[in-house]
């Protein structure tokens, strides 16, 4: 069985963020998901990631970016010596930040199967460490703090922003991207696979191989996570019922909207509406 860390056993629901900073004695090092978004960065050493059924070594300076649907956990390398900051917050804050960042950003940290990452270090002018280390001295108020945070998370995913856009000019097919763009229109989610191969023009085999070689992840994967975060948008931002949002997200059986939508968030649609209502 899958193990779920839920926010309310694991930030301040007040704020609706927190912050660790970890080292190899601290980190949780059996397999895990949450319902809630985190990054954290290395700041010293060096740390096997164990993400998805994949795993990755990272050094100093990486930037990893964790979503409700990741399921990973830690391995310290022949005892040696790491550092991290962690910063976990709910999904209303991500959706925030996205809605004020723009489209590419939610698709671009959302659909890819693995979690996104960049190294920050070739960035002269990011100063992302420097900028969480105060959080060790801080000692305003809560409303200030959260302040802190929120704008911490908007310099996190502009970094992002960058190392996106440096890695589209180097590898990335604008035909895919264009096509992936038409998909976050309601109508072409509700249709799902259909609507993205009549878009691309390719053969279902085709298109998966593509994507699996750009995007690591398939067709199906995609449209999954696609709909997954569009119901969760509409949970938040819309009165509509779970049928109603069950049905426009293209699940035609009740039952396996809720079954999909609890495994990748943690939550049942209602339960999740219920815990972000007051944020």
């Amino acid at each position: 069985m899958k193990v779920i860390i839920f926010d309310s056993d694991y930030m301040n629901m007040g704020l609706c963020f927190d912050y660790r900073f970890l080292d190899n004695q601290s980190i949780i090092k059996s397999a895990h998901s949450h319902n809630f978004y985190e990054y954290f960065i290395i700041t010293k050493g060096h740390v096997i990631h164990h993400v998805n059924g994949s795993r990755e070594w990272l050094s100093k300076g990486d930037l990893v970016f964790i979503r409700p649907s990741d399921y990973h956990s830690y391995e310290v390398y022949q005892q040696e010596t790491f550092e991290m900051i962690n910063v976990s917050f709910s999904a209303h804050h991500f959706f925030a930040a996205c809605k004020y960042l723009g489209k590419d950003i939610e698709r671009q940290i959302q659909t890819p199967l693995f979690p996104p990452k960049a190294n920050i270090l070739p960035f002269a002018d990011c100063m992302l460490i420097e900028d969480h280390s105060f959080l060790n001295y801080f000692g305003g108020t809560s409303y200030e703090l959260y302040i802190r945070f929120r704008l911490l998370l908007m310099e996190t995913m502009v970094t992002f922003v960058r190392y996106f856009q440096l890695k589209s000019q180097q590898s990335s097919s604008p035909w895919l991207n264009c096509a992936l763009e038409q998909m976050t229109l309601k109508e072409n989610i509700e249709e799902g696979i259909p609507a993205l191969l009549r878009i691309t023009g390719l053969s279902h085999g085709y298109l998966c191989r593509i994507m699996k070689q750009q995007m690591g992840i398939t067709p199906n994967q995609y449209i999954t996570k696609t709909r997954m975060v569009f119901a969760a948008k509409m949970l938040l931002n819309s009165d509509c019922d779970i049928l109603t949002i069950s049905l426009k997200t293209g699940y035609s059986s009740l039952s396996h909207f809720v079954s999909t939508f609890k495994k990748f968030y943690g939550y049942s649609p209602k339960k999740y509406r219920q815990v972000h209502s007051d944020f």
